[in-house]
């Protein structure tokens, strides 16, 4: 279910991208017009596109704001452990997983 929403944010995201100056004046999530103090804009960190105070999150480690959809991408991508997975299908792109196992249990035996 969290997936569907996901992508049917980035669609709603790709169409008010097309429309720069929309995004420039109003959210691109709740459409709602920017005010200097009540509403302000922010960027989000990772689709660049601005949002108003709330529909975004602070995310400390990297000094900025990410919008609703893109903190609830992140949320998904580290409670499913995908981003683990694509890390060792980079790493070990051209082994076998015979060679994955090997190399893993060296390590271990090496600590």
């Amino acid at each position: 279910g969290l997936k569907g929403q996901i992508q049917r944010e980035s669609s709603k995201r790709e169409l008010l991208a097309d429309t720069a100056h929309l995004n420039e004046t109003h959210c691109a999530r709740c459409l709602r017009p920017y005010q200097l103090l009540v509403n302000s804009r922010r960027q989000c960190l990772h689709c660049g596109l601005f949002t108003c105070r709330s529909c975004s999150r602070a995310h400390p480690e990297e000094q900025g704001w990410l919008c609703d959809p893109c903190h609830l991408a992140r949320v998904v991508k580290m409670g499913s452990l995908e981003w683990y997975y694509e890390h060792v299908r980079a790493r070990f792109k051209r082994f076998g997983s015979a060679k994955v196992i090997r190399s893993l249990y060296g390590r271990l035996q090496q600590g």
